[in-house]
């Protein structure tokens, strides 16, 4: 189901989706690009249920796929931005990063 919303000065569509038995996510879609510029959704701690956001900006295109490089997230009263500075898809990984370390 969508629905039409407002983010700012953009014009979003919003999509809800989830499990049955979870709270649904909402996921919003800048109209103007199709990009996702917002989600919002719960996650489960000691505390209960906390919402959580997640927002998208700064896509850049890197190997033909547009690619956030800011992410701004919010949980709870805490809110942090993370700055991606290089993206690389597809890059070989040796096996032995994949093993479990010794104890």
């Amino acid at each position: 189901m969508e629905y039409p919303n407002k983010m700012g000065h953009r014009n979003t569509y919003v999509l809800l989706g989830g499990s049955p038995g979870t709270p649904a996510a909402k996921l919003f879609f800048d109209q103007e690009t199709g990009l996702l510029i917002r989600m919002v959704q719960f996650i489960d701690s000691p505390l209960g249920r906390i919402e959580t956001e997640t927002e998208n900006d700064d896509y850049r295109i890197v190997d033909g796929v547009k690619v956030p490089f800011r992410l701004r997230l919010s949980k709870g009263n805490k809110t942090s931005t993370v700055q991606v500075e290089e993206v690389l898809q597809n890059v070989p990984i040796e096996d032995q990063r994949f093993e479990q370390p010794m104890r």
